[in-house]
């Protein structure tokens, strides 16, 4: 089994100089959060940008152009 392929890789800047690297796949998201955490989640439906989400929809990751 391989992962889908890294289409591209952005890193965002959040209050408190706090960063999110972000490794955008086919399907999902890899985000690298500044505390050490890491997640992976699955695209879902939105009607504008991308969005990604855990299945309980409890951890959402949203980007539209090149804000999140």
């Amino acid at each position: 089994h391989t992962s889908p392929e890294v289409t591209r890789k952005m890193s965002f800047i959040c209050q408190d100089n706090k960063k999110i690297d972000a490794e955008f796949k086919s399907d999902k998201v890899l985000l690298k959060l500044s505390d050490g955490r890491q997640k992976e989640v699955k695209q879902a439906v939105t009607a504008s940008g991308e969005r990604y989400a855990s299945e309980d929809e409890m951890f959402v990751f949203w980007t539209k152009g090149v804000t999140a």
